[in-house]
């Protein structure tokens, strides 16, 4: 099988595409045909040793795809051979072939592509954990999203918008603003020419949001503590679930996936099923960019 290798730290036009064995499956895995790969910042991170993760070289970064299982260990139901999956892992999914517990395997919905797929358990498990384990948001609140053109924040949008919320994007240019709204956004805020404190504070009479979800970091996170209302800022001092932000060095939200209330290492795969099934009621869109989530790797087609 073909791999794209990491040999030693540094920009992404040293990573090589090389020749390796395939992958042997133990108990309780399962070998994937990867279709498309997710391209996530932790991949550029890690590459450049700048992640918590520093993989042994030679590694293969990547830490979510999509495709067909076509073989299973000792332990695995023999009629998962064949099925359309997503998978993650700590890295590993720039090949051609990846093996992972058969746990971190979730059936795709039938009405979505491996493009689709291969983007969707970070970005949408991530927004999902936020807004409505930890933020608890409910129909009728205000949410801000910053950074709302991004992956994890058009995922937020679409899921504020499915529990019912009034979703305020801000985003740093009107074609951003415009992808936010197709997704559902009910106003729109640039901040690279308007006060996002001001328009917040126009948009909601003066109370500020009541949650704010914050997948940048940065200056924006700075201020975002002066753009949510008094009664949810004093419950956050004493219980971090209701205004949950992610630091800018806390990419793509694993430790927000991290904190869930589920047992052993399967807490992360224990909340996609149910956003999965969104998709495949047709509730959320979940749909293919390659500008913003994933791209079809030449090398694996």
């Amino acid at each position: 099988m073909k791999a794209v290798l990491c040999k030693s730290f540094g920009a992404p036009d040293q990573l090589t595409v090389e020749d390796l064995a395939s992958p042997p499956v133990k108990r309780g895995e399962v070998k994937i045909r990867v279709r498309a790969c997710g391209v996530n910042f932790p991949d550029a991170l890690m590459i450049q040793g700048l992640y918590q993760l520093k993989p042994s070289f030679p590694f293969s970064p990547g830490l979510e795809v999509a495709g067909d299982i076509i073989e299973v260990g000792q332990g695995v139901d023999a009629e998962r051979v064949g099925q359309r999956i997503m998978a993650t892992m700590m890295f590993g999914g720039f090949a051609e072939e990846v093996v992972v517990p058969q746990s971190a395997a979730l059936p795709m919905p039938e009405n979505m592509s491996y493009e689709s797929g291969a983007g969707f358990p970070l970005v949408y498990g991530t927004a999902h954990v936020a807004l409505s384990h930890r933020a608890r948001l409910q129909a009728g609140e205000t949410l801000l999203v910053l950074g709302a053109a991004g992956g994890v924040g058009l995922a937020g949008v679409e899921i504020g918008k499915l529990i019912g919320a009034r979703v305020i994007a801000a985003a740093s240019s009107a074609q951003k603003l415009a992808l936010a709204r197709s997704r559902g956004a009910d106003e729109a805020i640039n901040y690279s020419d308007e006060n996002l404190r001001d328009r917040v504070k126009s948009l909601t009479e003066d109370r500020g949001a009541d949650v704010i979800f914050d997948p940048v970091g940065g200056s924006a996170y700075r201020l975002g503590g002066s753009l949510s209302s008094d009664r949810i800022r004093q419950r956050t001092d004493t219980n971090l679930a209701r205004q949950y932000r992610l630091a800018k060095k806390r990419v793509f939200g694993w430790p927000v996936l991290g904190r869930l209330p589920f047992p052993g290492s399967r807490r992360r795969q224990a909340v996609l099923p149910a956003v999965a099934d969104l998709v495949q009621r047709g509730s959320l869109a979940a749909a293919y960019s390659p500008n913003l989530r994933a791209r079809r790797c030449a090398q694996c087609a």
